[in-house]
């Protein structure tokens, strides 16, 4: 399940990486005496999937994602063809809503009408996704096709949060209807395929990623997203 809570921004990213720290420190462990090749780089790539945009009865929200990912990446290769990839992959959306004040009532005949002021409001939301790939490299030349699977952990920091908001009007005016921001985590699985082209000491990895949270909201990212992705390895 996921969860909102209020974090600073510095102790989301040094979290982020300890936790990518600890994967990459516990996977070269545990594969050091078969790990036949272990190499670090960067991984970039294009979101292909949108976020969803929805229109609530009172606050309006709509949110939409960057065209860009981007983030380190650690290559550990393994006999028979196999690997396991390990990254921290950045992602940032845009975020607005609606903040409604009723300072009172208009009554027109016999029927009331709430006098309302609104606001437009965006926020800036970021998120961290560390995926864990076990990957299979087909064939045995420079040129090499491989298809992955795993488990994504996703950090979202800075997003809106309307869980908590209430429509119903208190005894006493004025009150203020708006979002309340936060950090929400979740947990995907993750598919892929693509290609691996060996170019002298770097390799190069295009390929597409299809992933899928196990919880979503509509004011969050979509459960299912796909990437189309460039590693390149030293």
């Amino acid at each position: 399940m996921g969860k909102c809570t209020s974090q600073p921004c510095g102790r989301t990213l040094s979290l982020l990486c300890g936790i990518l720290a600890v994967a990459c420190l516990l996977t070269a462990t545990a594969t050091s005496a078969f790990a036949q090749r272990i190499s670090v780089g960067i991984k970039a790539g294009v979101p292909l999937t949108d976020l969803v945009e929805s229109k609530e009865a009172v606050l309006y929200f709509s949110a939409e994602k960057k065209r860009y990912t981007i983030g380190p990446v650690v290559d550990i290769g393994l006999p028979l063809g196999f690997g396991i990839e390990v990254g921290a992959l950045y992602k940032r959306f845009d975020q607005k809503s609606r903040m409604i004040t009723i300072t009172g009532f208009a009554n027109a005949g016999e029927e009331s009408f709430p006098i309302q002021q609104n606001a437009d409001i965006s926020a800036v939301g970021h998120s961290w996704e560390v995926p864990v790939a076990l990957q299979y490299r087909f064939f045995k030349s420079a040129i090499r096709p491989y298809v992955e699977g795993g488990v994504s952990f996703n950090h979202l920091s800075n997003v809106y949060n309307f869980q908590n908001v209430s429509y119903f009007l208190p005894p006493q005016l004025p009150v203020t209807f708006a979002p309340t921001r936060g950090s929400f985590d979740r947990v995907g699985v993750l598919f892929g395929l693509g290609v691996d082209f060996k170019l002298h000491v770097i390799h190069v990895t295009p390929g597409f990623r299809y992933t899928h949270y196990n919880e979503t909201r509509y004011w969050l990212p979509a459960a299912n997203s796909v990437d189309f992705l460039v590693g390149f390895t030293f």
